[in-house]
């Protein structure tokens, strides 16, 4: 269809005639438009119809043909959903693995998990854990700390009393030789096999084994007798086999030779390396054990075969400060580290371990504690340097393998026990480690009637620690005194805090820095205490009255107070109660006098020295006993002094049962008077 409209004639003509034209041109246009509107319409339905047809048809074809793909497809599609959400939540164990094995960095050294390399030196194998017999495996970058890769007993090793383990690599595996004789295997030190140890002949006592290389050869040296080490008819011998780490077969046990200088057959605990082309041999020397004298040595011999003969050459320096061998060691470990001949050894006596170092194998010097980084006691440990990239690597997967269960609950978590330190008669100075959970107790060495001192010392602690004190013989008569320091507050103002109470923990806590600033942390404060019983109630009368002495100088025995006792300390005090005495004491003109407290008048006189300086004004005193007698209401609490010309005053006496300090309060009977 033409359509003409008016065009050039507007420019020229504006009568009516072409103002209707112009009308009718926007008429024209408007209906020709919606013509086309209705077109495309039509054209847009007859596509929609036709694609919806296609479609319908080709589902059709393909459900009919392919049905199985299709399905598969959908349910691939829903795995690969549901694993990218496990992935998102980081519960992916295929992924986890994956992730741990390509993002380590591999070479010479070692791997790790960052661009750095963890610097492996060596491995040490060590038994503790629960009941101290459960296989503990370290790692150490500088021969002087000690990093866990367990905590837990290992797979493969359940139920087994693992004890003086020595540890080497050979075929390709991890090989742990102990006192079960057995000797276990892992490829990956996350699941051991064993295999017995063949025994020694003629021998009914076989211990210790230890691994010697000596290039392609791998000998088991071991001590083995029949009459133990502890006085002259020890026959206890260093005995050695080959060992094929491919077949995991024995060979015939041999009789080693070497000079016995104290014509005692009492050596164990051979360790013996190559230093320097010559061949070094350290034992323990026991002879004495359980004598007044036991005091056992490292002894060091030389030879130029790895099968002897070995010549004395000396004891090792394991000394203090008196040059007296006087460090109780044992389970000697030897170990080359470059130009440096290292001699490890376990001060079982105290849980410390320490090292000695040569360059020439003569000269033995620079002693140094030792030891794991969790504080664990690493018991009669071997420790092996590592030879090859394996080695390594195999110590790195184990490492991530145990990750998780050392470090659940934080360093706590590295233990399966408590580093422990034996505490003695007289002043202890005790430096406990930040973060660490240490043990200190006061076990039967310790005589009854001592007076055990603690002096606590904090080096730049930022962490939460918990220490425990306990004295753990039954006894009756050892009082554990706590003084204050820069790193212990007392309770009450005190200047120490004392208990005599037996096998209940005295606990420890130092709060640790928690700002983000680097602060260092709070001193140990008590957290829980030794309770017996509850007191509260005061079995001594007429207590709330001031009663003073003026010293008369060189006497003893002045009385400053006497207190009567209730009727009812017949019943409730006898033998064995836990009690405690608190009062408030005031000095005027003091000296150098000695202030005392006991009780007299109902049998002997049982008293406690006080030990506090005499010092202008009041001091509040406060401390428990265990009663060595009945008390009754025969006798009184009596305050003395002795060689004191000071005016001495004493109120707010209170007695009464149980560990826990109260507010002093008069005696029941004093309130009906």
């Amino acid at each position: 269809m033409a359509i003409q409209l008016a065009t050039n004639e507007l420019s020229s003509v504006n009568d009516a005639p072409f103002r209707n034209l112009l009308i009718s041109n926007f008429a024209t246009t408007q209906e020709v438009l919606n013509e086309l509107l209705t077109y495309q319409g039509n054209i847009n339905q007859q596509l929609s119809t036709l694609t919806t047809n296609i479609n319908t048809s080709v589902d059709g074809k393909l459900s009919a043909q392919d049905q199985v793909t299709v399905n598969r497809l959908k349910q691939q599609a829903q795995e690969l959903t549901a694993r990218i959400n496990r992935i998102i939540m980081g519960t992916d164990t295929d992924a986890i693995i994956e992730v741990l094995r390509n993002i380590g960095v591999c070479n010479n050294s070692g791997t790790s998990l960052t661009s750095h390399t963890y610097p492996f030196k060596a491995i040490a194998s060590s038994f503790s854990g629960q009941n101290y017999t459960s296989l503990d495996l370290y790692w150490t970058s500088d021969y002087e700390k000690f990093y866990p890769i367990n905590k837990s007993v290992i797979k493969g090793l359940e139920g087994e009393e693992i004890r003086d383990p020595s540890i080497t690599y050979s075929g390709g595996k991890y090989l742990v030789a102990d006192t079960s004789w057995k000797v276990y295997y892992s490829t990956d030190l996350t699941k051991f096999n064993s295999v017995p140890i063949s025994n020694i002949p003629d021998t009914s006592i076989n211990w210790a084994p230890e691994w010697v290389v000596d290039g392609n050869d791998l000998y088991l040296f071991a001590c083995g007798g029949n009459n133990n080490t502890y006085d002259v008819n020890a026959d206890m011998r260093i005995y050695y086999t080959r060992f094929d780490a491919d077949t995991m077969m024995f060979g015939t046990w041999n009789r080693l030779t070497y000079d016995v200088p104290t014509s005692v057959r009492a050596n164990i605990d051979p360790t013996v390396v190559k230093y320097k082309g010559e061949w070094y041999m350290a034992m323990k020397l026991e002879y004495g054990l359980g004598t007044n004298g036991y005091l056992p040595r490292i002894q060091l011999y030389k030879s130029n075969s790895a099968t002897g003969y070995y010549s004395y050459v000396m004891d090792l320096p394991f000394q203090t400060e008196n040059n007296h061998f006087d460090l109780q060691v044992e389970g000697p470990s030897l170990c080359v580290d470059g130009d440096k001949l290292y001699c490890f050894a376990d001060g079982f006596s105290d849980t410390t371990s320490y090292r000695l170092e040569t360059t020439d194998g003569k000269d033995w010097s620079h002693l140094i504690d030792i030891g794991a980084s969790d504080g664990s006691r690493m018991q009669h440990f071997t420790v092996y340097p590592l030879q090859s990239q394996n080695e390594q690597q195999i110590i790195q997967g184990a490492t991530m393998y145990y990750l998780p269960e050392a470090m659940g609950n934080g360093i706590s978590n590295y233990r399966l026990t408590l580093p422990e330190q034996f505490l003695q008669a007289g002043v202890n100075e005790l430096y406990p480690q930040p973060g660490i959970e240490m043990y200190y107790h006061i076990g039967s060495n310790v005589p009854n009637g001592s007076l055990v001192e603690v002096n606590l010392h904090m080096a730049r602690n930022r962490n939460y620690s918990k220490i425990r004190f306990a004295i753990e013989n039954n006894s009756t008569d050892i009082r554990l005194k706590l003084n204050k320091t820069a790193a212990f507050i007392p309770p009450y103002g005190l200047d120490s805090y004392e208990t005599n109470v037996s096998d209940t923990p005295l606990v420890l806590v130092a709060k640790g820095s928690s700002d983000w600033k680097n602060n260092f942390s709070e001193p140990y404060r008590i957290e829980s205490n030794p309770v017996s019983r509850v007191g509260g109630r005061n079995y001594a009368l007429a207590t709330q009255s001031p009663s003073s002495l003026i010293g008369k100088g060189n006497v003893s025995g002045q009385i400053i107070a006497a207190y009567q006792l209730s009727k009812h300390a017949d019943s409730r005090l006898v033998a064995q109660t836990h009690i405690r005495i608190s009062a408030d004491v005031t000095f005027t003109k003091p000296d150098n006098g000695s202030i005392f407290v006991g009780f007299s008048g109902g049998g002997s006189w049982i008293y406690r020295a006080l030990d506090i300086p005499m010092i202008n004004g009041t001091k509040h005193i406060s401390f428990s006993m265990q009663l060595k007698r009945q008390l009754t209401s025969a006798d009184k609490l009596i305050f003395s002094a002795d060689n004191t010309f000071a005016t001495i005053s004493v109120e707010n006496v209170m007695l009464e049962t149980g560990d826990i300090e109260h507010d002093s309060v008069p005696a029941p009977e004093d309130y009906f008077k």
